[in-house]
């Protein structure tokens, strides 16, 4: 229950791993919570499972595989909304040539003014908030 109170609010900036976005520029930064959860381990509580980016990739690329598609939606909300745009970053640059996109519902701010910019010009996206909603204005700049 507390597990994503406490990534949320363990928001110093760090970059991106070049190992899981490759080509990144290094002067993107994200919120160190966030990018341990993305790489490391996001605890699914209701199915009991640890996962890494790694896993979600391998998961995509099987799915890919088996239905033929080349399409994927990624949605999340609030932490999992960050996490689904770090994964609309990390995803396309794994997979090239499969089209990405990605709603975030009450997703905080997850990066620095260049990795924003960043996203605003690669990753189709869509973020809706509540207008009483705080996480959306969290962590502050």
């Amino acid at each position: 229950m507390f597990l994503p109170l406490l990534t949320d609010a363990d928001f110093f900036l760090e970059p991106l791993d070049v190992g899981l976005f490759p080509g990144i520029d290094s002067e993107m930064e994200v919120h160190n919570g966030f990018a341990k959860a993305h790489a490391e381990h996001v605890l699914l509580p209701f199915i009991n499972v640890n996962t890494t980016a790694k896993d979600v990739l391998a998961s995509v690329k099987t799915a890919l595989q088996q239905s033929g598609f080349n399409q994927v939606t990624i949605v999340g909300h609030s932490l999992g909304a960050a996490l689904a745009v770090l994964d609309g970053v990390y995803l396309p640059l794994n997979l090239p040539g499969v089209n990405f996109r990605t709603i975030g519902y009450g997703m905080p701010r997850v990066g620095n003014q260049a990795f924003a910019g960043y996203v605003d010009a690669n990753v189709p996206l869509t973020r809706i908030t509540n207008k009483n909603d705080v996480v959306p204005i969290l962590p502050g700049t």
